[in-house]
């Protein structure tokens, strides 16, 4: 097994300013990734551990790799025990491949090590429920990191560098029984040549140890040293979750906007468009966009009639000749011929001004424009137009349904 450390520098870390939410406690977290020789734990082997963490206000890096397929439990018996003065778990989609993948290689060596105590930060999944509103074609680590501009040299794949670890086991111990033969220059190469180099038809490829040791390694520092940047995604997650502080609204022709204060800035615009409450041509469209610590909220407004049902229809008569509804302590001296029981539908008043929509009976007294509607509507007024504690709650009522 060998073990590498550095200090990593600004460049490392895509930039010297690192937006993450303050939220982040760097002194007890550490963001790891895993590099593995196949998807399923009972039939692959872990060979390359990279973790990125903390210390006295720099970030440093540590790798293990397994020179040795017989090392894995050296490696992973060495990485726990450092792993224990750490907290929390920062990583990328870790909660579905990293952590499940070394809490089994753990069991089988009986190695102590509760995952589950950690507390855990997994990007990806905080970012999967508005996957739909990125201007991206999914959420890949590389992809991500592409459309937030943090800078990658690698230029291979998880998996691409499978054979490349097979190819450094074999060429190092080779040049070990050879006395460090050297062998042609790749260093330059692209990852396509590089891995066409590899296809020898089981011979040694002609490649030396030290260059596919730098192309392992290289990989997995870039992945694990872009996620302290990639914790920017959180910006995102933070505003669409309702970390923010409402600064104002304003009344337009057909809408209302609500201007709001992020807890952390974006470092990337992005506008999501969506549909409240439900997915009918009824639907509210809503507009909800990001730009640095500012978000604005749109939401349409209803201008036009609307009715509020009573739910106590039975204490009412509906008046045949008026066409309208009374109570019964007033219609009870109407004759019996001109008046009838009401009907749940006919029970309401009306009322005419501009109306904010809303889930059900958010907000009271709520209007309907049809019986029995799933869009309710409650009216604007100065007070709630001039009060940031009415503004930050509706506001975050709509985008809820993001």
């Amino acid at each position: 097994m060998q073990r590498f450390t550095q200090e990593l520098s600004e460049s490392d870390l895509s930039g010297p300013d690192i937006i993450c939410p303050d939220y982040i406690d760097w002194k007890n977290s550490v963001c790891f990734d895993i590099e593995t020789t196949g998807l399923s734990p009972a039939s692959s082997f872990l060979y390359l551990i990279g973790c990125v963490y903390q210390d006295n206000g720099r970030f440093y890096l540590i790798q293990w790799l397994s020179d040795d397929i017989l090392k894995e439990e050296e490696l992973l018996l060495d990485f726990t025990e450092w792993l224990s003065r750490f907290r929390c778990l920062i990583h990328y989609n870790g909660t579905a491949f990293d952590i499940p993948y070394l809490a089994a290689k753990c069991k089988k060596y009986g190695i102590a090590c509760n995952f589950d105590s950690f507390g855990s930060i997994d990007i990806y999944k905080r970012i999967l429920p508005y996957r739909r509103y990125f201007p991206t074609q999914n959420l890949r680590q590389r992809t991500m990191e592409e459309f937030l501009r943090i800078k990658r040299e690698d230029v291979f794949s998880g998996q691409d560098l499978i054979p490349v670890y097979t190819a450094y086991l074999g060429r190092a111990r080779y040049e070990t029984y050879h006395n460090g033969e050297q062998a042609g220059d790749y260093a330059c190469l692209s990852s396509d040549q590089v891995l066409a180099a590899l296809q020898t038809n089981g011979r040694l490829p002609d490649i030396p140890a030290a260059t596919l040791l730098s192309f392992l390694l290289g990989h997995n520092r870039e992945d694990a040293a872009n996620l302290p940047a990639l914790l920017a995604l959180l910006s995102y997650t933070d505003g669409f979750g309702c970390r923010f502080a409402c600064e104002g609204a304003q009344e337009e022709h057909d809408a209302v906007v609500i201007r709001l204060r992020t807890a952390c800035p974006v470092p990337v615009p992005l506008t999501a468009e969506f549909q409240a409450f439900t997915k009918s041509e009824n639907a509210c469209h809503c507009t909800f966009s990001l730009s640095g610590d500012c978000a604005v909220l749109r939401i349409p407004v209803f201008e036009g009639e609307v009715r509020h049902y009573y739910e106590n229809y039975k204490d009412y008569y509906y008046l045949t000749e008026e066409g309208i509804v009374s109570h019964k302590s007033v219609a009870a001296y109407v004759s019996t011929q001109y008046r009838r029981k009401a009907k749940p539908e006919e029970c309401f008043y009306k009322k005419s001004g501009r109306f904010l929509p809303q889930a059900a009976a958010y907000d009271t007294p709520y209007y309907l424009r049809a019986y029995k509607q799933k869009i309710s509507y409650f009216e604007i007024t100065e007070e709630f137009l001039s009060s940031p504690e009415k503004l930050t709650r509706y506001a975050c009522h709509i985008l809820s349904y993001l």
